[in-house]
This record gives structure tokens, C-alpha cells and sequence, in this order.
């Protein structure tokens, strides 16, 4: 990903609360992009602050279930969870 692509379609950043996470919004938000992630209700605060346009308590909603054909984001895979469970 590259600034030149940022602005094509709302870029999802899993752990937004998270060191990798938070300095992923920033950059993203620098590159004119919209952002939404997943953060635990706690951190919510945090990454409006960081200018996420959308935080996703993952506890409540999964980010994936976001994604779908009426949905302009593309799914993606969850690094975070085993593919069998």
C-alpha cells in the first residue's frame, strides 16, 4: 500500500489501539484515506482520537461481518484467530 492507493476504498486496521495499529491509522488518515478498526470498547476513545473514522468493539462485532457485496470494504483475513475454529 502506497499513498497514491489510500483514498481507493475504506482501509480496515485490525488492533487499532495497538503500537503497529495506532501508527497504521495515522498514516493512513496522513494519506487522505478513511480508516476503521477494531478495538475493545476501552480503547474506543483512543483511536477516535488517532482519527479512526469508525471503531468496531471486536468483543461485540467481528470487522469482518462488515464486509459483504452491499459493503464497500473487501473482506479480509483475520491473522488473529486458528482457521479451523
Amino acid at each position: 500500500m502506497c499513498r497514491h492507493g489510500a483514498q481507493a476504498a475504506p482501509r480496515q486496521v485490525h488492533a487499532g489501539a495497538g503500537g503497529v495499529g495506532s501508527f497504521a491509522i495515522q498514516l493512513l488518515k496522513y494519506w487522505g484515506a478513511t480508516v476503521i478498526t477494531s478495538c475493545s470498547h476501552v480503547h474506543v476513545d483512543k483511536v477516535k482520537a488517532l482519527r479512526a473514522d469508525l471503531a468496531i468493539n471486536y468483543k461485540a462485532q467481528r470487522l469482518e461481518k462488515l464486509a459483504g457485496a452491499a459493503n464497500p470494504l473487501s473482506p479480509i483475513p483475520s491473522c488473529l484467530s486458528r482457521l479451523d475454529s
